[in-house]
């Protein structure tokens, strides 16, 4: 869904969207010196499938292909990196093409990522991209989220490091994220997060992209038959230190068969 008219406080609702050659369903605030121009967006109850490069042509199971650049199938993303409370919620994505299947991106107000089923057939990540949302004062909820990369049916669905939940930032101070009751099975890995270092590529800010996240509740089911470093939760990546990031880890989480930490503050109890 395409339009160059400005949306602010909308809800996007009980659509479905096929065969789309780029993209699907998105609000996006390309003009990074223009803060919080698209206030208060809910996706909800939508349906995006065999959209994007190598998926919009046909119908029904495919493997996408992701060309490069920044077509994500539903998103919101806020180039200018300021609060805007946007939610996506109760929808479904799978079998495309292009970069992630569902993104929030610089909406450091984003409010609920909540009950949505993302998967099969995400070619870039396994499933749900978070980049910068949240702060620590008002975290984002990412909560009851179904994702699954299917890497057991077609291991071409899946590439190296592919990550059902990934977060990395770096582009906001603080950033916070809380983690309730998700479930990602059939992925290489199961969660991914980083923080970026200060005074780097990673982050422009001298006291660095710093990241709190807290974990309960979840199921990471990471697929040991796919390619490359696979592991239930992975914490650090990009930047190897991880020294900005802080994370809690509860006893009610199900990770398998591993958690790999490089770096960081992480608690586990």
């Amino acid at each position: 869904m395409t339009s160059t008219r400005p949306l602010r406080y909308g809800i996007i609702d009980g659509f479905e969207c096929e065969r789309a050659r780029e993209m699907g369903i998105g609000v996006i605030n390309l003009d990074g010196g223009v803060r919080s121009s698209i206030p208060g967006i809910t996706i909800s109850n939508v349906y995006v499938h065999n959209t994007g490069f190598g998926a919009y042509q046909v119908l029904g199971p495919v493997a996408g292909t992701d060309p490069g650049g920044y077509p994500n199938q539903v998103v919101i993303r806020d180039d200018s990196w300021s609060p805007n409370g946007g939610s996506i919620i109760y929808s479904t994505i799978r079998w495309v093409g292009g970069h992630n299947c569902l993104q929030i991106h610089g909406d450091t107000g984003a409010k609920l990522l909540l009950g949505n089923t993302v998967g099969p057939g995400c070619p870039h990540s396994g499933g749900i991209d978070t980049k910068g949302a949240g702060t620590s004062v008002q975290p984002v909820v990412i909560q009851q989220n179904n994702i699954t990369c299917g890497c057991s049916a077609n291991p071409s669905l899946c590439a190296p490091r592919q990550s059902g939940l990934y977060n990395e930032n770096t582009n906001n101070p603080e950033e916070g994220q809380t983690i309730i009751n998700n479930r990602v099975t059939d992925c290489p890995v199961g969660a991914q997060s980083w923080s970026g270092q200060g005074g780097s590529f990673m982050c422009k800010y001298a006291g660095g992209c710093n990241v709190a996240q807290t974990f309960s509740g979840n199921v990471f089911q990471s697929n040991t038959a796919a390619p490359g470093s696979n592991a239930g939760l992975i914490f650090g990546g990009f930047d190897s230190t991880n020294s900005h990031l802080t994370a809690t880890v509860d006893s009610t989480n199900q990770i398998n068969p591993s958690l790999k930490v490089f770096g960081g503050n992480i608690t586990i109890h």
